[in-house]
């Protein structure tokens, strides 16, 4: 009575738990799909349809994806960690966790992922042959120094990941040691003819 009085808002969500109020902790899950997905979609198209579930990658999908990995982490002295570390990786670019399958809707996360991924590999996989080439040249042979050649390792990862920062990353030198026809190829270490570990 002459007083002015404040007004509050409420949004159509919590309107429907203001009506349809249940306190048990079992109905908030039912609620929240209710009031947050059903509800608003009915208002906007008049009908509610389930969306289909996504379609899962197929098995020669899952198989190239799994042959890619290995060629990411082939000769890595830590492969199994590294293995790992990938397809975790793959897991938190789609939102996808294990164990649910990655699905179509999944391939450009996967792609662009697997991009970055490899440009890591390729790079640390060309500075390692680079140094134990040098090693076994200007070390071994030649009874050199090592220091020297540790330091220039040390730069050269430092610069990686400088680059890896700036995504400057190339994939140029995968083809120089001759890996790209021995990882492609059908070779006895093949996934195809060998177990690996998927963590997914």
């Amino acid at each position: 009575m002459g007083r002015e009085q404040e007004a509050a808002f409420v949004n159509e969500p919590n309107l429907y738990r203001v009506i349809f109020r249940s306190n048990k902790p079992e109905t908030k899950q039912f609620q929240d799909w209710v009031f947050s997905e059903v509800l608003p979609t009915i208002r906007k198209t008049g009908r509610y349809e389930k969306k289909p579930a996504a379609e899962p990658l197929s098995p020669k999908d899952m198989s190239n994806l799994k042959r890619l990995v290995w060629m990411m982490t082939n000769g890595m002295k830590f492969d199994n960690a590294w293995n790992q570390g990938v397809w975790y990786a793959l897991r938190s670019a789609t939102g996808r966790p294990s164990p649910q399958p990655f699905s179509i809707e999944d391939l450009p996360a996967l792609g662009e992922e697997c991009m970055r991924i490899m440009k890591i590999t390729s790079a640390v996989h060309s500075a390692v042959y680079d140094f134990e080439k040098d090693v076994i040249r200007k070390v071994v042979r030649k009874r050199g120094a090592i220091e020297p050649l540790l330091n220039e390792m040390r730069l050269k990862l430092l610069e990686l990941q400088q680059k890896e920062n700036d995504g400057l990353l190339m994939l140029d030198k995968l083809r120089e040691h001759g890996r790209s026809r021995h990882i492609i190829g059908q070779s006895s270490n093949s996934p195809d003819r060998a177990s690996i570990t998927t963590p997914d």
